[in-house]
């Protein structure tokens, strides 16, 4: 895709950061890519040659005989519906936000204050004192949308553009859905990996429990059965980053790619006007090569800090660490990780873009943002509120038609059951991955209205247009941006 260089655009006198341009092609953070290229080529052996058979695997064998015997169907309702329901669904959503934002948005955002209301009436009605904080969420929501209740026309006119360059460019929804089938070929291979390796010799302390005395001693003749070693304990968090590590760079790929593709809509809509167009290939190829190691730095950060934060909740059930001590700890590693998040969601809009090495990228978008002072646009929230409740509702009614079919196809009823939770979960993991792809977009538009203002004027006037004037609405004193003369 097409994205501006520094000669094309002068100075602008009133505001001082340095413009993104596109990056020479080579290769950025490459030791990043090499760890991470090594660490699932090994997670991937472990799956495939595992040190110990999986006894899971054979006690399980004579049900999943059973399953397929007793429902040939069971597949085609848990599996087969949500694949095809959810892309459509999702479709249809675009369609009626596209033309309803506006009023899409008021009703997500007041959809929580009569939630927690109705809660609140229904716990003081049966007697749980719960109802007490219901009330109380209640009314912070309620100030909450009065807070934001006139920057709603900007979030829609912002859903309105993200959704009209994502149906310019449907090829996104295919990089989307695929990323789900390899988030799920992910948690398989983790799954198989794990399960490969956790019974190894090495891996447990051998004990015995004494009855009398209630103490863990000796060897046993239960080999494996006793608490992780020292090596069995590292393998475990190695195997943890390994997990989170993958997922994230899945999910963080997507988003660059994403990122590209909508600027090449802004700064050059011709080569980002068909279902496979030019900037879909173009941006995917990049975040596949010369970006993957700024993906993957990234992505590590966060997966680190999961591992961490999993290991502080681990740590509740030993008695020997303070508890008041392990709360601060978890509590300031979640802010610390919601923190980097917040970072490496603008920061990955800049390497999709321009191609910048990571720590570069986060720094020209977050200085960006300080010098055209748009910290209250990208704090609100309202177009994810809304597409988490479109997810959600599409998950909803998936399941919903699976347990429809299955009662027609007369599946018995527990294979109906495991159908309904599956395509639930199937249709939701899909739908929340096109609904990612719509919100990338909304965040890259706020980054390219912030950069380059007259680019976007000249190639979507009438979007645009309403980009401005519901903007100036909403943030008066701030301006919307000047004019960038090309030179």
């Amino acid at each position: 895709g097409t994205v501006p260089t520094a000669s094309m655009v002068s100075q602008e006198s009133t505001s001082q950061w340095t413009r993104g341009e596109t990056q020479t092609q080579q290769y950025r953070d490459l030791p990043f890519a090499i760890a991470f290229a090594f660490q699932f080529a090994i997670v991937t052996f472990m799956a495939l040659f595992p040190v110990t058979k999986n006894d899971a695997n054979q006690g399980t064998s004579g049900n999943s005989r059973m399953l397929m015997s007793s429902s040939a169907f069971y597949f085609l309702v848990a599996i087969g519906l949500p694949v095809l329901a959810a892309p459509s669904l999702s479709l249809l959503a675009f369609k009626w936000m596209i033309n309803q934002p506006e009023g899409l948005i008021k009703a997500a955002l007041l959809s929580g204050i009569i939630f927690n209301l109705f809660m609140g009436y229904f716990f003081a009605v049966i007697g749980i004192p719960v109802y007490f904080g219901n009330f109380i969420f209640a009314a912070i929501l309620g100030c909450y949308a009065r807070t934001v209740w006139n920057r709603i026309p900007f979030a829609a006119a912002n859903l309105r553009c993200a959704i009209t360059a994502i149906q310019s460019n449907l090829g996104m929804m295919i990089v989307a859905l695929f990323s789900s089938f390899a988030s799920l070929v992910w948690v398989s291979i983790f799954y198989h990996a794990y399960a490969g390796v956790i019974n190894a010799d090495f891996m447990r302390v051998e004990t015995h429990y004494n009855s009398s005395s209630g103490s863990n001693y000796g060897s046993s003749s239960s080999p494996g059965k006793g608490d992780l070693s020292a090596i069995g304990t590292l393998v475990v968090l190695l195997l943890s980053l390994s997990f989170y590590w993958t997922l994230q760079v899945i999910h963080n790929t997507v988003r660059a790619t994403n990122a590209g593709v909508i600027g090449t809509f802004w700064f050059a809509p011709v080569e980002a006007s068909s279902f496979c167009s030019n900037a879909i290939k173009d941006s995917l190829s990049r975040s596949l090569t010369y970006s993957f190691g700024s993906i993957c730095y990234g992505s590590l950060i966060v997966a680190i800090l999961k591992v961490l934060r999993d290991i502080l909740r681990r740590a509740r059930h030993n008695r020997n660490v303070n508890g008041i001590v392990r709360l601060c700890a978890e509590c300031i590693l979640d802010f610390i990780e919601r923190m980097v998040r917040y970072f490496n969601k603008w920061a990955f809009i800049y390497v999709g873009l321009y191609g910048y090495s990571y720590l570069d990228a986060g720094k020209n978008v977050m200085e960006l943002f300080r010098s055209r002072g748009y910290g209250p646009i990208i704090t609100d929230g309202l177009v994810s509120r809304l597409l988490s409740i479109m997810s959600f509702s599409i998950g909803i009614t998936i399941a919903l038609g699976a347990l429809v079919v299955g009662n027609l196809l007369q599946m018995d009823g527990g294979d109906t059951g495991f159908a309904v939770v599956t395509a639930f979960v199937i249709g939701l993991l899909f739908s929340l991955a096109m609904m990612n792809t719509v919100m990338g977009a909304v965040d890259t538009i706020v980054v390219c209205m912030a950069e380059a203002p007259a680019e976007g004027k000249e190639n979507h006037p009438q979007l645009y247009n309403q980009l401005e004037d519901s903007y100036t609405n909403a943030w008066p004193d701030i301006p919307f941006g000047v004019v960038v003369i090309p030179v």
